[in-house]
């Protein structure tokens, strides 16, 4: 992996730290242990910056886009889920 995206990877498993922060220590051995996770990383840290922006966003179209983000997200976190509870 090139630094930069091992640094935008870190920053995302921190988002995904923040949203579930219970399970620290198990995030942290996912990371290590698996590209796949930290490209899951890299995706949640992606979508969640589209989101803030769109949320701040007031062009026309901003809304839309929020509802897709917002989905977007969610669909990673269920994901973020399951690679912890396979991890089990």
């Amino acid at each position: 992996m090139a630094a930069d995206t091992v640094e935008k990877g870190r920053a995302g498993f921190a988002s995904v730290v923040e949203r579930f922060p219970e399970s620290r220590e198990l995030l942290g051995q996912l990371f290590e242990s698996s590209q796949s996770f930290q490209s899951l990383c890299d995706e949640y840290e992606t979508c969640l910056a589209a989101l803030r922006y769109w949320r701040e966003s007031s062009l026309p179209e901003a809304p839309e886009f929020r509802n897709e983000f917002s989905s977007l997200l969610s669909e990673l976190e269920q994901e973020i889920l399951e690679h912890l509870s396979n991890k089990t």
